[in-house]
């Protein structure tokens, strides 16, 4: 079961790796191929989360939202205007695996 503080920081979606149904992200700062644009999601230590979401011309739009590491769960992620749930399988060193459980 991943653990709370191995996710503190900014992830960037590397689409390319997704696989079984889970979104991969990496680290930002990790080097990934040129994309349209990317996703990315940051967790912050105090139990925010903002998924910076792909917007107009290919620009950011931030949707605030909350993570909590749960009994039994694992750490669960939503985005609170749009109801979007995600569920972390896995944080291995710069790779966070995700899956999505609710409304995109």
């Amino acid at each position: 079961m991943p653990q709370a503080d191995e996710l503190i920081g900014e992830w960037v979606h590397a689409h390319e790796e997704d696989h079984d149904g889970l979104a991969v992200f990496r680290r930002a700062g990790h080097p990934l191929p040129p994309a349209r644009g990317r996703r990315r999601l940051v967790f912050l230590p105090d139990g925010a989360f903002v998924e910076k979401a792909i917007g107009r011309a290919d620009g950011s739009e931030p949707r605030p939202g909350r993570w909590e590491a749960t009994a039994g769960r694992g750490v669960v992620a939503r985005t609170d205007a749009t109801g979007a749930t995600w569920h972390v399988e896995r944080v291995a060193g710069d790779t966070l695996e995700i899956r999505p459980e609710g409304p995109p």
